[in-house]
């Protein structure tokens, strides 16, 4: 599959070719290890809670796209290749 949009990028040619595939993920809230916290909704957090949560999505590898204001949930998008884990 040849086309200017992944003609030189490895990762868009690799997607093609089936050697990786994307996964998507829902986040829909913050837990800690306290067994009565039940999790905060989204809408609930800090501007702290949010960004922590998403730098360590990002941290393990994950895209997080642009949240809507009205989903209280955000999905990231994993990369998952099927070179090293078979």
């Amino acid at each position: 599959m040849s086309s200017p949009y992944h003609q030189g990028s490895m990762f868009l040619q690799d997607l093609a070719e089936g050697k990786i595939e994307l996964r998507s993920g829902t986040h829909a809230g913050y837990k800690s290890d306290n067994k009565s916290d039940f999790g905060a909704d989204f809408m609930k957090i800090t501007n702290a809670e949010d960004i922590t949560s998403k730098m360590t999505l990002l941290i393990e590898g994950d895209i997080v796209p642009p949240t809507l204001s009205n989903k209280k949930t955000y999905q990231p998008i994993s990369v998952f290749d099927k070179r090293t884990h078979k």
